[in-house]
């Protein structure tokens, strides 16, 4: 934690990524372990199983402060709910489908990035918003980021 206060104002959320093997009966191992952590960063929790998708969940994870991320992921619902003071998203992407290999995009994600840009630009209005581009979402995050950032600053 020393290591990473070197970054001061350029410090996002740290991300807790958790396995799918990682259920909500261990939620208060989880939350034991986010009590433990500093208070003066920002955390952001991703979940790979459905289970944790609900009301009961992301109750605990805002009563924490922590925000539960948003993501676009081949097998999990997207979330819509803020839980924090800040949001962090995740488009992932289907490692089936796009090899992220070619230097290019290999599959259009202009729909989907709309969609986010919407509600990226609506979240701004209020909250810091943070985000991370899977090389597995259309095969080329820097087209995809830019596609979003124009459609949020330049529509």
């Amino acid at each position: 934690m020393s290591s990473i206060g070197l970054l001061g104002s350029r410090l996002g959320p740290l991300l807790l990524q958790l396995p799918p093997r990682f259920k909500p009966d261990e939620a208060p191992t989880l939350i034991e372990f986010l009590s433990t952590l500093p208070a003066h960063h920002r955390y952001a929790v991703e979940f790979r199983d459905r289970a944790w998708m609900n009301e009961g969940s992301l109750d605990a994870f805002a009563e924490q402060g922590v925000c539960v991320v948003q993501q676009e992921h081949p097998w999990l619902p997207i979330i819509d709910r803020v839980t924090a003071g800040y949001v962090y998203i995740r488009l992932e992407g289907d490692r089936r489908n796009v090899s992220g290999e070619k230097g290019v995009a290999e599959r259009d994600a202009s729909d989907r990035n709309s969609f986010w840009a919407q509600r990226i630009e609506a979240y701004l209005e209020d909250m810091d918003v943070y985000g991370y581009v899977s090389k597995y979402y259309s095969g080329y995050p820097p087209l995809d980021l830019d596609q979003i950032r124009r459609m949020v600053y330049e529509h």
